[in-house]
């Protein structure tokens, strides 16, 4: 029995790995032909965003994988987004998913991003977890 599990297993695997690949490989295609992906945001990656420092990442997850702590279970995401930032700086990106993300975690940066260049920083995410959260009122993130 434990050798049609390996088999099987076996089989599976470089069929998942293709297909993740496929998958990848389409949706960077649709995104550099203008192709809207299906989230409420538009993802846009600057070369700005590329030279920003932050955690390694692998195909279809990005880095969500450093998202979670290893050691202790009772860690929440703003200790680990902390951790990180002692580790890549006070601005860092991520990428959740295949979405790129900019986490800013100094007080004079967010007063930077949210009120000085506010016009220039307008295009959040409209996620719909924000707004089960926050009631609807993204401002409020």
């Amino acid at each position: 029995m434990d050798d049609v599990l390996t088999s099987a297993t076996l089989a599976l695997l470089p069929m998942v790995v293709v297909a993740a690949a496929l998958h990848t490989i389409s949706f960077r295609r649709k995104t550099s032909s203008g192709y809207s992906p299906p989230v409420d945001v538009a993802v846009v990656e600057t070369p700005a965003l590329k030279t920003l420092p932050g955690p390694s990442t692998i195909p279809i997850l990005g880095s969500m994988h450093h998202l979670r702590d290893h050691d202790n279970i009772h860690t929440t995401i703003h200790d680990t987004f902390t951790d990180l930032s002692e580790q890549f700086g006070p601005v860092y990106s991520l990428k959740l998913g295949t979405i790129p993300a900019v986490v800013v975690s100094s007080f004079e940066g967010i007063k930077e991003v949210l009120i000085k260049k506010a016009n220039q920083f307008d295009g959040r995410p409209d996620i719909t977890r924000f707004k089960i959260y926050f009631g609807g009122d993204i401002n409020r993130c």
